[in-house]
């Protein structure tokens, strides 16, 4: 897993932005609203696995699409190249 440093000087917390991804994709009527509120944006995140996650994630909530773990991961693995892990089972094993 590879992490970059977020473009702000938030410390890493990866499992608080397991939490973050956890409430968007259960609840995410109700989350979205106010992770944009105060303006979260992918680059936010530290791990690479969790930006996407969230790029995804919001593409799926702008369109109005319902975004379970199972929709989150056969469009995240399409986009994988061949034979990589698909990240989001571990995301879902962890929460």
């Amino acid at each position: 897993m590879s992490k970059k440093q977020p473009k702000s000087n938030i410390p890493q917390a990866l499992e608080s932005e397991k939490t973050i991804l956890a409430c968007l994709l259960g609840e995410p009527q109700r989350h979205w609203p106010v992770v944009l509120s105060f303006k979260l944006q992918a680059e936010d995140f530290c791990s690479d696995e969790h930006r996407a996650i969230f790029r995804t994630a919001h593409k799926f909530y702008v369109r109005k699409e319902p975004c379970d773990f199972a929709a989150l991961q056969d469009y995240l693995v399409g986009q994988l190249k061949q034979g990589e892990k698909p990240f989001p089972l571990g995301l879902a094993k962890s929460i």
